[in-house]
């Protein structure tokens, strides 16, 4: 893949289009659950879930309380995939 930056907004949009079964999603990091059709709370767990699985990793209390925007868990992500 690209460079990491983007590399984890690529695994997102992938988690993200997989869980809401949508192929037309594009997440921007300036984006919020609220502007993603179909992202409530229950596919929210399921997106962190699927995220966790793909990288091999468990995201922290301190982590998933700290999302506040699409760039929030992108800079979590790559995070991981630096690890």
């Amino acid at each position: 893949m690209e460079n990491n930056s983007e590399e984890g907004l690529i695994l997102l949009n992938e988690v993200v289009r997989d869980v809401l079964g949508r192929r037309d999603i594009n997440l921007e990091l300036k984006m919020t659950a609220l502007d993603v059709d179909g992202w409530d709370s229950l596919k929210h767990v399921q997106i962190l879930y699927q995220c966790e699985e793909k990288l091999n990793v468990r995201f922290t209390l301190q982590e998933i309380g700290s999302l506040n925007s699409i760039g929030d868990l992108v800079k979590i992500i790559n995070k991981r995939l630096k690890k």
